[in-house]
This record gives structure tokens, sequence and C-alpha cells, in this order.
């Protein structure tokens, strides 16, 4: 009896890790609809299809997994997110469930979509005999990869990711401003990773200025494994590790989001980083949001490497202004990578969907800036090198 029920766990397991994976193949690609993952298993639990959700207009999880389900046997479906039961650019995914009859419907979450609650098609389900099951540790995975769509439901806002890095001392960045590497090469590729998993990345004036970043998510090679820290957030677990995301990485959209203002108006160099880019990718993703009014002169610079109006906001509205701006745009999550007036506007209105990620090293700067970001308590995710990831909600 023991032999089986370790059995049993260890397929359990596989579902699980498999689910993660799946949801962290979805997340960026499927904006604005939710990361979904979808598994279809016989009554043994073994697996037989998978899918995730796909690139807007195209299947959504549960259609993905049953196209490449070959057979009618007896089998259950696990999913991260309550199948959608209202028409859209793909058919319902209920109507899927209702017509391929599996023995049980197992759940990370119920859709909080308004419309999918006016019209939810779990009594139909139940009612055809399919067993609904809820199970925590899907919804753990759903509560971690799905806090974009979670975000955009309620609060018509992306999710937030404030990252900083600092130095052993506590700063991200030397008062003078001179250029310093504080991270590791593991640290970046892992950093790589995240930002291939965005929909948009976002640094405010100084940053800019100082920096002239490029913003655009590039193939590294992998320096070393993370050390996941026992229970860790699944989004960054899947992340920092063991999946390598970035060999099954595919073209989309990533917005590049500068906040700008006359005292920091970008240099050359970061105008002819932008436009190699631009080349590159065949896109103009870049958007621009000044503090100030800019003369015609630095309006047409800006304009030449972007195809959206630049938009002037107050410092008050920032954050507002530039999620209705990304929402509008179908942004689920975003990465706000600095300095101190963007870490000050995003974490005073921080929502239970945001989260910090701070990188602390062992590089010292002896007369630096601290980060603002308020002194949460952070959990330790992962180790990379000498380096520490925590986060705080």
């Amino acid at each position: 009896m023991g032999s089986r029920i370790q059995t049993f766990k260890e397929i359990e397991s596989k579902i699980y890790k498999r689910l993660e994976e799946l949801s962290l193949l979805a997340t960026g690609l499927s904006s604005p609809n939710p990361p979904v993952a979808c598994i279809i298993t016989n009554t043994q639990e073994e697996i037989l299809s998978e899918g995730h959700t796909q690139s807007v207009g195209n299947n959504h999880a549960e259609r993905e997994a049953y196209s490449r389900f070959q057979n009618s046997i007896s089998h259950n479906v696990y999913v991260t997110l309550e199948p959608c039961s209202h028409f859209g650019r793909t058919p319902p995914c209920l109507d899927l469930i209702l017509e391929n009859k599996p023995k049980k419907l197992i759940l990370g979450n119920l859709d909080p979509n308004p419309i999918v609650q006016k019209n939810s098609g779990l009594d139909r389900v139940k009612n055809a005999g399919i067993e609904i099951v809820f199970d925590e540790n899907i919804r753990n995975i759903s509560n971690s990869f799905l806090e974009g769509f979670f975000s955009r439901i309620k609060y018509s806002s992306p999710a937030y990711i404030i990252k900083t890095a600092t130095s052993r001392e506590g700063f991200f960045a030397s008062k003078d401003r001179k250029s310093l590497r504080l991270t590791s090469d593991s640290t970046d590729y892992y950093s790589q990773v995240l930002r291939s998993r965005v929909d948009a990345i976002i640094v405010g004036p100084a940053t800019t200025f100082y920096d002239s970043p490029s913003l655009n998510y590039r193939k590294l090679n992998p320096r070393v494994e993370a050390l996941i820290e026992k229970e860790s957030n699944p989004f960054f677990k899947s992340i920092l590790g063991e999946f390598n995301i970035l060999e099954s990485l595919v073209s989309r959209k990533i917005y590049r989001t500068f906040v700008i203002s006359k005292k920091y108006f970008p240099r050359e160099e970061f105008f002819l980083k932008q436009k190699k880019i631009n080349e590159e990718l065949r896109t103009k993703d870049t958007i621009f949001f000044s503090l100030d009014e800019l003369n015609t002169e630095e309006e047409e610079q800006i304009q030449k490497i972007t195809e959206y109006s630049i938009e002037k906001i107050q410092l008050n509205e920032l954050r507002e202004k530039i999620s209705e701006k990304l929402f509008s745009l179908g942004v689920s999550r975003a990465i706000v990578e600095g300095g101190n007036l963007l870490y000050s506007e995003f974490t005073d209105k921080m929502t239970e969907f945001d989260s910090i990620l701070k990188i602390e090293t062992p590089v010292s700067i002896s007369n630096g800036i601290p980060p603002n970001v308020p002194k949460l308590d952070s959990n330790l995710i992962a180790r990379v090198d000498s380096d520490y990831w925590k986060i705080a909600k």
C-alpha cells in the first residue's frame, strides 16, 4: 500500500510541475487573456495530452489540450482556471468539456471575469455527471501565474513587479551615478527570463538618462542553476530554473516604457540604441510619458522611435496614467525597474497583485542611493551565485 501511495504522489507532483511549465509558456504570449494551463489524464492520472492558452484569437488551454487528445477513453481534466462559458474570439471551452464528458474536472480557481460569473457553467458540468474538484496546489499555481489577469479584472491595471538590485549596504546606485554592475552573469540570465515573461518594462527619467537602457530581452547562456527555496512562489520558481524557457520563446510584443523629463532628457546614445532595436524587431513598441512640456525638436526626436503619441502626465497621476495606457494595450504584467521616482509612485499604491523583487548582491557601494521601496517582510525565493532573490507583497 505504501508504494502505491508514493507512486500516486509522484504522478500528482508531475502534473503540478507540468501545469507550472505550461503556465510559464503561456505567460506573456496570451495577454490580455489569462495564461491558463490544461492537462488531460487517464483515470490513473497519467498525462495523455496538454495545452496552454495561445496568442489572442487562437486556442484557449482546454481547446489546445483536446486538439491533441486522439481518443475517447475515460479521462480527467486539470485546468488552472474555470473554463470560459461565453463566446469571444473563440467558442466557449465549457462546451468542449460537456461534449467530451471527462470523469473529473479539477480546477485551480473560479474565473473572476463578470461575463463568466454571470453565466458560469459549472452547474451544467455537475448536471452532466462530471465531478468538479478544487485543488489547493493548482490554486496556488493559478494565483501566482494569473495575477496579471486578476489585476486587469479588478483594477483595470497590470500587475507590477517592482524590481531592484542592491549592494551589500542596500544601495541601488552610487551618488555620482557612475555605471556599476551589481549582479552576476547568472542573475542577468534569470532577469532576461523574467523579462521574456512580461508584457512591458518601465523606467524613470534618471535611469533613462544615465543608463540609456535597452529594455529588450536577450538570450544569454546560463552560468549556474539557481538554488530554489522550498514553498517558493510558482511563477518565480519557474522563472528561476527548473525549465529552460528561453528555448521555447516565440516573438511577441514587449512594450519598452519610458518616463522622461526636461532635466533628464534622453541622450543620443539612447535614441541610437532604440532605433537599432526597432529595426531588429521591425516594431516601434516604445511608449513615452513626459513630466514636462517638450519643445518641437525633442518631440520629433522621440516620435522617430515610437508609433504612439507622447503622453504628458503629472507626477501624482503617474501610476494611474501608465496603468491606463498599458491596460488599453492588453498588458497583464509589467516590471518597474526604477529609479526612485517610479519606486515611490508604484510602491505607494501597491495592490495585492503587485510584488517587490529585491536582488541583494555582495558588491560594495560606499556612498550610494537606497531604493525608495518599503521595508516589507521579504521571502527568500532563491540564491543565484552570491545574489539573493527576495520577494515581498
